[in-house]
């Protein structure tokens, strides 16, 4: 990781997009984890953004075409490692 920007669309809380250096192909494994731990860290935060270190986490309109890019090469393979985990307002997605 190099940043870690807590976005003020959620308010500081809800969303996290964390820019990562790739040096090897593990790190793809690692940036994952890291995403996952900031999850269960924080109780709060429901939405990880992972985005490479060519992307400005500052800046969303970047954030949004790298997503846009990403998305449409996996066509949607993986969005949420922990589907229908309890949200901040007690919705257990029943």
């Amino acid at each position: 990781m190099s940043q870690v920007y807590a976005h003020t669309a959620g308010g500081g809380k809800l969303l996290a997009v964390l820019q990562v250096n790739k040096q090897s192909a593990f790190d793809d494994g690692r940036a994952r984890q890291a995403a996952i731990i900031a999850l269960g860290v924080y109780s709060e935060l429901k939405h990880a953004i992972l985005v490479d270190a060519d992307v400005d986490p500052f800046d969303t309109d970047d954030v949004m075409w790298a997503m846009r890019d990403e998305f449409v090469r996996a066509k949607f393979k993986e969005v949420d490692p922990r589907p229908f985990a309890p949200t901040l307002f007690g919705d257990d997605h029943e």
